[in-house]
């Protein structure tokens, strides 16, 4: 259903396989996070197609921008340190027992194909054995561009199928390094002295570091095996610099 200013609904389909958070799980979350005044567009139903796949039906929150102005980078980070300011104990999301547990989880679900590359294995080896205390908080898992929407200068945060309890430095660190792989230094810097601003912040810049090869090495395992863009050497990079700052170049990722 639309009109003259565009859709009035969007309706998301699971893939067949996908059994990850589905569509009833994710309606009543998007309830519970309107309930909180969280950035998410208002669920409308969910059920099957006649095909027999899974939807959710919610309301059209608008486009993504693609080229975002310093402005927008800031209204972005003020949206996602509302997510991670949201109390926990309102949200049915079962909480890790610490870091350890987090770190584990991730790497279960998010970190498609880990046993076969070997560099990235060793990376693991260090991260497993220098993990900081945790600061959990709601995450959404995947914030980035092409899941902020905005419609008349308002913000929707859409697909919430990776969110968690979790360590929200991982959220941030997550954004923080797909802003820089796919645009640049600038939007970077801005979203992260942004977010640190409006949360009255200041993060302990190892243990941040930790969370933002975390984010890299995930980048670089899914882009070695599918097509989304960005360029693996400025990751190589990336990943190599903080590794090296932390005295472990052994563990650098092969070009």
């Amino acid at each position: 259903m639309g009109s003259e200013e565009g859709p009035c609904y969007v309706i998301k389909r699971w893939k067949r396989d996908f059994t990850h958070k589905p569509p009833h799980e994710q309606f009543n979350f998007l309830n519970e996070a309107l309930s909180l005044h969280l950035p998410v567009t208002r669920p409308v139903g969910w059920g099957t197609d006649h095909s027999g796949r899974s939807i959710l039906a919610t309301d059209y929150g608008g486009q993504p921008v693609n080229s975002p102005s310093d402005q927008e980078l800031a209204v972005f980070a003020f949206a996602l340190a509302k997510i991670h300011k949201a109390p926990i104990q309102s949200i049915q999301l079962q909480a890790p027992k610490n870091n350890q547990v987090f770190l584990e989880e991730l790497l279960e679900n998010q970190f498609p194909g880990l046993d076969s590359q070997h560099d990235i294995l060793r990376i693991m080896k260090y991260l497993r054995k220098n993990i900081p205390a945790e600061h959990f908080s709601l995450i959404h898992g995947d914030y980035n561009l092409g899941n902020l929407l905005l419609k008349d200068d308002r913000l929707a945060v859409i697909d919430w199928t990776t969110s968690r309890i979790g360590d929200y430095r991982y959220d941030l660190a997550w954004s923080g390094f797909l802003l820089w792989i796919y645009r640049n230094e600038h939007s970077r810097t801005v979203f992260l002295e942004s977010y640190q601003r409006v949360r009255e912040i200041t993060m302990d810049s190892q243990e941040y570091a930790f969370f933002e090869l975390l984010a890299a090495v995930r980048w670089i395992l899914i882009r070695r095996q599918f097509p989304v863009g960005g360029t693996l050497e400025k990751a190589y990079e990336f990943v190599n610099a903080r590794l090296l700052e932390a005295g472990c170049e052994k563990s650098r990722l092969l070009h």
